[in-house]
């Protein structure tokens, strides 16, 4: 009885296997590239911002003291800012995971398209067959 319903469940689910894994794949890849752009777009602002105290500062009369050190203190603090952008830029590309080489989505692709060697893996228990894309399947009472 078992195994008549493991085989249905997997019939079923096979299809939604294959799905899921090139889903899988293409939203890892979008996550990593979406995180590296937003960094990168807040590195090039902190720039820009920089930039721009310096522009100001050196269009300053040197006479006005008082102006030219808040001047000063407004551009140490975006440089300050870029060199934390940029630290978070460098740790964002140390901690994100490389996308997956062509020999690993198509071992993923093919285990979606092969769910009863997942099924029957000796390391799926009873409960990870019972999840299903974040859901639960229904269980016989």
């Amino acid at each position: 009885m078992d195994s008549a319903v493991a085989e249905e469940v997997l019939r079923l689910l096979s299809p939604l296997g294959i799905e899921a894994s090139v889903e899988a794949v293409a939203m890892r890849e979008d996550d990593v590239a979406e995180t590296r752009r937003q960094v990168e777009l807040a590195l090039t602002q902190a720039r820009y911002e920089a930039d721009l105290a310096r522009r100001q500062y050196d269009a300053v009369d040197p006479q006005n003291r008082l102006v030219a050190a808040e001047l000063e203190r407004r551009w140490n603090e975006r440089l300050a800012e870029v060199a934390r952008q940029e630290e978070r830029l460098a740790a964002t590309a140390a901690v994100q995971p490389e996308a997956l080489s062509g020999e690993d989505k198509e071992r993923l692709l093919a285990l979606g398209g092969d769910l009863e060697t997942v099924w029957e893996h000796p390391g799926a228990t009873a409960e990870t067959r019972k999840r299903w894309n974040g859901r639960r399947l229904p269980t016989a009472s």
